[in-house]
Parts: structure tokens; C-alpha cells; sequence
């Protein structure tokens, strides 16, 4: 559970400084964005003792077995707040496999191999119109190579003082 917590700060963290991202949309076991909204305030940190572990304090508080996806979720909208940032946080209602539902993995590479029609049952109608028109008129799907440019002149700007206050969860 921690990681969820250090993965979404480092990702929120970098999103916000690059400052040309609007949203940060997640794939949520609930799909309700009041729930997890509320869940993320819960002070899990001031509640944690030297003899509790995060993940054991994360299920007292906000319920054994909280779902993988809706835990990312809370801790990627503890990290917008965490950093004031204006991105607005949009789950992604996931269905179960049973059902007949991809992972996000699976619908990048459909999307990626430019396979729009098979991507097509996986994704909201919306999603799906928008994610189709970006890749036709701007060349996407996006991916880390596509914004590598822009992180690396990010973290130059930021020097070696800004780099440092990014979290993370490593020694050095």
C-alpha cells in the first residue's frame, strides 16, 4: 500500500510541475469520485504508531480489502491536495474480467498497434471518441516517449535542489 502512496506523489508531483496537465484519470473498482475524495482525507500518516505498518493502518481505517485500484486512486487525490495542484482527479469505472474487460495495458497495446476497433468494447463511448480523434489528428497514444522531451527540460529547470524534493521512495 505504501508504494501506491510514494508511485501516485511522484507522479502527481511531476504532473503538476510540468503544469500543462488537466486531469489525471484512473481505472476505480467504484467509479465515485465523493467516495474516494472522502476516503482520501482520512489522516492515515497521524494515525499510524511506531508499531503499525501503513497498509495495516490503511485497512482499519478505510476498510479490509479497500480495492487495489480505488488505493491508488485515494492516493493520487491525497497527493493533488497534498500539492495544491489544479489537476482534477476522473476514475474510470473498471468492470471485472468476468465480464469481458481489458486492463488499461491491454487497451494501450490495441491502441498502440492502431487496433481502434478492438479497443472499442473495452472503453466508454466518450473515452473512446476522444482517445480515437487524439491519435488521428496528434499522432498518440501517448506514452513516457512522447513526453520524455518534457520531463528531462522539466528536471534541468528544476536543478538539483528541485530534484531532490521529488518524492520518492529510495536512498539516494
Amino acid at each position: 500500500v505504501r508504494s501506491a502512496q510514494f508511485f501516485a506523489e511522484a507522479g502527481v508531483f511531476i504532473s503538476t510541475k510540468l503544469g500543462f496537465i488537466d486531469a489525471l484519470v484512473f481505472g476505480s473498482e467504484s467509479g465515485d469520485i465523493e467516495k474516494l475524495k472522502s476516503l482520501a482525507d482520512v489522516d492515515i500518516a497521524g494515525n499510524v504508531g511506531s508499531d503499525d505498518s501503513y497498509a495495516r493502518k490503511m485497512a482499519e481505517l478505510l476498510g479490509e480489502g479497500t480495492p487495489a485500484n480505488d488505493t491508488l486512486g485515494i492516493e493520487y487525490i491525497r497527493a493533488l491536495n497534498r500539492f495544491g495542484s489544479r489537476i482534477t482527479p476522473v476514475p474510470v469505472k473498471r468492470l471485472p474480467p468476468s465480464l469481458g474487460c481489458a486492463s488499461a495495458s491491454d487497451i494501450r497495446a490495441l491502441l498502440s498497434s492502431a487496433d481502434f476497433n478492438g479497443a472499442k468494447p473495452f472503453m466508454p463511448d466518450f473515452s473512446y471518441k476522444i482517445t480515437v480523434n487524439r491519435i488521428n489528428s496528434y499522432g498518440c497514444p501517448c506514452t513516457l516517449d512522447l513526453f520524455e522531451p518534457f520531463i528531462l527540460s522539466k528536471l534541468l529547470e528544476l536543478g538539483p535542489k528541485g530534484i531532490s524534493e521529488i518524492p520518492a521512495d529510495f536512498d539516494g
